[in-house]
């Protein structure tokens, strides 16, 4: 795993290093979906160091993306694989967790513990309530940048 970091949009993705060359596209703010990878976008100030956050918290300016292998739409019996993109942001009404970031020595570290619960069109009409939760530890040297 490799962990690359864009200065400017202080996005860190998580990705497998057999592809590391699609890591750009990911800090660039694409979301290709031929592979698991993870992103969280940091606000500035929290470029280098550690950060802890609360996902309720609005003002925490975090957004957590990642494509993963998941079942296609189970309401319209398609339980075929497919991979699903999702997108949270702090301060999404639903969203609890919390994201401890490391960015430190040329290394970044995420434990990640997201759950949300709300009402989606997801699995097709009608709109239904869901629950997901996404959990995860991360540790991946930073290439293309440093902290």
């Amino acid at each position: 795993m490799v962990s690359q970091l864009n200065e400017s949009a202080k996005r860190i993705a998580f990705l497998a290093e057999e592809n590391r060359e699609e890591g750009q596209a990911i800090l660039d703010g694409q979301t290709p979906k031929n592979f698991y990878w993870v992103a969280i976008d940091i606000p500035s100030e929290s470029a280098s160091g550690s950060l802890t956050t609360d996902l309720t918290d609005k003002s925490a300016g975090i957004v957590f993306q990642q494509v993963y292998p998941g079942q296609c739409n189970p309401a319209l019996n398609d339980t075929g694989t497919c991979a699903l993109y999702e997108i949270y942001r702090s301060g999404d009404v639903g969203l609890t967790g919390r994201i401890v970031l490391g960015l430190e020595h040329a290394t970044a570290t995420a434990n990640i513990e997201i759950s949300w619960q709300g009402i989606t069109d997801r699995f097709g009409s009608p709109a239904q309530l869901h629950q997901h939760s996404t959990s995860g530890n991360y540790a991946a040297p930073i290439v293309g940048g440093a902290p």
